[in-house]
């Protein structure tokens, strides 16, 4: 894993909430206990900050969906061939892989849908 200072130089930044915000999110926390603490702090940060939450976790998308922009891994994918980061074979492949791992949901017509998609870039 890269250091942080690498990350800081790709864009990456630290944010913290401050003593308000911690206290709205463990209120947050005791009306949705169906997502964790980790997940409510993140979605806390991202609607601070304006940013889009990537997330997989499906209560959490549900909740924060009304409030702020909420994307997957799907998206995230489709995002980097758009943008010529990843080429259209590897998101293919990579796909497959993922589809192989124990314990992954993914929706498989979507999965279908995207790899048809980039099969035709």
């Amino acid at each position: 894993m890269p250091d942080w200072s690498v990350l800081e130089q790709k864009g990456l930044a630290f944010q913290e909430l401050d003593p308000q915000e911690i206290v709205a999110l463990y209120d947050l926390f005791q009306e949705h206990r169906n997502i964790s603490l980790v997940d409510l702090a993140m979605f806390s940060v991202a609607r601070k900050v304006g940013a889009i939450l990537l997330t997989g976790d499906k209560h959490l998308r549900g909740f924060a969906a009304s409030e702020i922009e909420v994307h997957g891994l799907l998206w995230i994918l489709d995002e980097m061939v758009d943008c010529s980061i990843l080429d259209p074979a590897h998101a293919i492949s990579s796909m497959t892989r993922i589809l192989q791992l124990p314990n992954v949901r993914l929706p498989l017509n979507e999965c279908a849908s995207y790899i048809n998609k980039w099969r035709n870039k």
